[in-house]
C-alpha cells in the first residue's frame, strides 16, 4: 500500500506511515550497501523476508563489494517498483516502496556490529482491536480507506 502524505484532506494517525530497517556495519565499521543506497538515492524498498526466502536472505547478508548484484547472487527476481526507482523482490509477498527520511547510528562495542543468527516463524496470527472506535481505530489498523470512510461518516 502506498500513501501520499499531503495529497488528501484526511489525516492518518501515523502520517506518514514509517518503516524502520536495521543494518549492521561492514567489517571495519563501514556502512552496508543498503544504508548507503537509501541515503544516496533518497528511497528504498522494504521486502518481507518469508520462510521460503530464508536462504536468499542469508546469502544477501554476506559482505559483497558494491558492484555485486545481490539479487543475482541470491537467485532473486527483480520486479519494477511502482513509485520508487529501486527494484522490488518479485518473490516477496509484501513490499513497501519508501522515501528515505534519516539514518540513526547507534553506538556499539564492535567495529563490525553484531550478526543476527536467530530468526522466527509466525505460526499463529491474532487480531486485537484498539480500545477506541471510529476513525482513530480505523487509522490505527493502517487502513486509509477505513479511516476516510469512518471520518466521512463522522465517527471519531
Amino acid at each position: 500500500m502506498y500513501f501520499e502524505p499531503g495529497h488528501s484532506d484526511h489525516q492518518l494517525p501515523f502520517d506518514p506511515p514509517t518503516v524502520l530497517f536495521i543494518a549492521n556495519q561492514r567489517a571495519g565499521g563501514g556502512r552496508k550497501d543498503s544504508v548507503v543506497n537509501a541515503e544516496q538515492r533518497g528511497e528504498f524498498v522494504w521486502n518481507m523476508a518469508t520462510y521460503a526466502l530464508r536462504e536468499a536472505v542469508n546469502i544477501t547478508s554476506e559482505e559483497f563489494e558494491p558492484s555485486v548484484d545481490e539479487f543475482q547472487r541470491a537467485g532473486l527476481e527483480k520486479a519494477a517498483s511502482r513509485i520508487v526507482r529501486p527494484p522490488r523482490v518479485a518473490q516477496s509477498p509484501v513490499q513497501f516502496e519508501c522515501a528515505y527520511m534519516q539514518t540513526l547510528r547507534l553506538p556499539g562495542n564492535s567495529e563490525a556490529g553484531t550478526v543476527d543468527v536467530e530468526y522466527t516463524a509466525v505460526n499463529q496470527v491474532f487480531e486485537m482491536r484498539p480500545p477506541t472506535s471510529g476513525a482513530l481505530a480505523a487509522g490505527m489498523e493502517g487502513s486509509a480507506q477505513k479511516f476516510q470512510r469512518a471520518e466521512t461518516e463522522g465517527e471519531r
